[in-house]
């Protein structure tokens, strides 16, 4: 039986593209309104930039922290990383951010900033101005359709897993808080605890590039769920 693609109610608000892995360990995030989807990743405006997104590549190494094959050479099912508004403005609060402050002076709204910190491509909201919640809605296998009424479907990108939480982006977050001039007045070692206790819950998903093509700001999001023999 063929499955259904259902709307999720979602829109695309935000992308980036995060800087290398040659850049160092401190990534930062570039706002764009446009991706490019090959089947390796994601790059900048077109096919030929030279701007290739962090998670790129056809294959990763499995890090220390997923499991006893680190070290072992994988297909790259992590090459996109997805995340929501909501669940970024809570980390903020969860993590007693100066909220207010990091607004004026980055001139940029807290979940548009903080999923930069987490190394996120793409920022979700609810189309209504609802509360969204992909925890709910996107699932293991689940492939994501990126469309606009004018072009109809561009990129497809299928959800590999949720995303775990970490403290590696305690880094850039006291790297960008410093650049704004605000010192939370902890250490690095201290802050990365509280990151990976906050994200616990608003992390995101991780996901592999489906079909080539774009992803653009004000993109619609439908989702084609996976076939489970029971249902």
């Amino acid at each position: 039986m063929r499955r259904p693609i259902e709307n999720t109610g979602l829109l695309v608000t935000g992308l980036n593209l995060v800087s290398p892995r040659d850049a160092g360990a401190n990534w930062t995030t570039t706002p764009v309104d446009q991706l490019v989807l090959d089947m390796q990743g994601l790059r900048g405006r077109d096919m030929f930039s030279p701007y290739l997104d962090r998670h790129y590549g056809a294959t990763r190494i499995v890090r220390n922290s997923e499991s006893n094959l680190a070290g072992r050479t994988v297909r790259n099912d992590r090459q996109v990383s997805i995340v929501e508004t909501g669940d970024m403005i809570t980390t903020a609060y969860l993590l007693d951010l100066p909220i207010q402050r990091i607004e004026d002076r980055s001139q940029m709204p807290i979940g548009r900033f903080m999923a930069g910190i987490f190394a996120a491509n793409i920022l979700l909201d609810s189309a209504s101005g609802g509360m969204a919640d992909i925890n709910s809605t996107f699932q293991p296998g689940s492939i994501l359709t990126f469309s606009h009424e004018q072009d109809g479907v561009t990129g497809l990108v299928r959800v590999t897993e949720y995303n775990r939480p970490c403290r590696q982006p305690a880094g850039p977050l006291m790297a960008e808080l410093g650049n704004l001039g605000i010192d939370l007045g902890k250490d690095l070692k201290t802050l990365g605890e509280e990151v990976k206790s906050a994200s616990e819950d608003t992390r995101g998903w991780v996901g592999s590039v489906y079909a080539e093509g774009r992803i653009t700001t004000g993109n619609s999001v439908a989702i084609q769920q996976p076939f489970h023999p029971y249902q």
